[in-house]
């Protein structure tokens, strides 16, 4: 057999042995190849067309048939045999150890990134849980004192408000020191994360993201000290 011909029969063995990890059952399946179409694509787009359209001559009607007939070896043989003398079956057999082989190790290497993964984004939504937490606990402890606003005026407060401020006191977990530093160990979480595993946003556009979010936040600052009347350019001695 020629080593195209050989190439392509190498093609449908891992079709098939996609669309056996893929799904499930034959109830799984439409009449159609909508995987075997995706796979193709991604995997081997120059012979996308011709697989599919050799798949139809034998009359082979969509990607269950592919997983799940016991016979669908047969045909591939008889797809790449047309034409072509016989198989050499130990070049075959050889050669799909080989490529058996090469998949397992890729597939293991998959399933390493993917648990690395998995547990990067466990630790995110544990630091945006625990922020929430702390968030919900800050907001209810600011509702039992009358008027915030005041605090600082400690001649005005009763016993009891004295207290709950001491809470928000920066050696507190309910105070905006901690809250600060739980943000950033999360903005370093998801900036790590995106590094390691990319987005929906270009990097540029992640970039900017995160340089608005510090400008929006410099901005209002700015504001709050020219409303008080003070230097908005006291900021810049605190960085």
């Amino acid at each position: 057999m020629e080593p195209e011909r050989i190439k392509l029969y190498f093609i449908l063995l891992r079709l098939k042995s996609f669309l056996v990890s893929f799904l499930d059952s034959p109830e799984d399946c439409e009449d159609n190849f909508i995987y075997t179409e995706e796979f193709l694509g991604r995997r081997y787009p120059d012979k996308r067309e011709e697989i599919i359209n050799m798949l139809r001559e034998y009359d082979v009607k969509n990607d269950c048939e592919i997983a799940f007939d016991h016979n669908i070896q047969f045909k591939f043989r008889a797809m790449v045999d047309k034409g072509n003398t016989k198989v050499d079956l130990e070049i075959v057999l050889n050669n799909l150890e080989i490529e058996i082989n090469d998949s397992l190790l890729k597939d293991k290497e998959i399933g390493k990134i993917r648990l690395k993964r998995e547990e990067e984004i466990k630790n995110i939504l544990a630091s945006l849980f625990q922020l929430s937490k702390i968030w919900i606990a800050h907001k209810n402890l600011q509702s039992d004192i009358d008027d915030y606003s005041l605090l600082d005026e400690e001649d005005i407060l009763r016993p009891k408000e004295k207290e709950e401020l001491k809470r928000l006191g920066i050696d507190s977990h309910l105070s905006f020191d901690f809250i600060s530093k739980l943000t950033k160990k999360y903005l370093d979480e998801l900036i790590d994360f995106y590094f390691q595993y990319g987005g929906d946003v270009s990097l540029n556009g992640f970039v900017n993201e995160l340089e608005s979010f510090k400008n929006s936040l410099n901005d209002r600052y700015k504001e709050l000290f020219k409303n008080h009347g003070l230097d908005p350019n006291s900021l810049l001695d605190t960085e």
